[in-house]
């Protein structure tokens, strides 16, 4: 039985590492197309200044990527926690102080 909860937990981290990566591709992909909307605006020029206007598409673009890299970083920490406390429990003192550090530069 110890074994298949030790592979349960490795396929856990797992999905949960591509989960994280996905948002932040996910994030990445719809920055970019908030990006290309706010270049379609029309420029505006006032006398010295030149300025585009608001672009509503682009800050729901921009509001979904946050969203998006919020979530990531929730769910890094989250994770982080979980399994540092895990392995605390295991007694395994340093391996929890690299996953601190691998689930920290998740966040990153």
């Amino acid at each position: 039985m110890g074994e298949n909860k030790g592979g349960c937990f490795s396929v856990t981290i797992v999905v949960c590492i591509f989960l994280i990566v996905g948002l932040d591709v996910i994030a990445g992909l719809v920055a970019i197309q908030a990006e290309g909307a706010q270049e379609e605006v029309k420029h505006m020029k006032v006398w010295l200044l030149e300025c585009k206007a608001p672009s509503q598409k682009a800050f729901v673009l921009g509001i979904i990527a946050l969203v998006c890299l919020a979530a990531a970083h929730i769910f890094a920490v989250m994770i982080g926690c979980s399994i540092s406390n895990i392995v605390k429990v295991l007694a395994v003192p340093k391996i929890s102080a690299y996953i601190n550090m691998a689930c920290l530069s998740l966040t990153w």
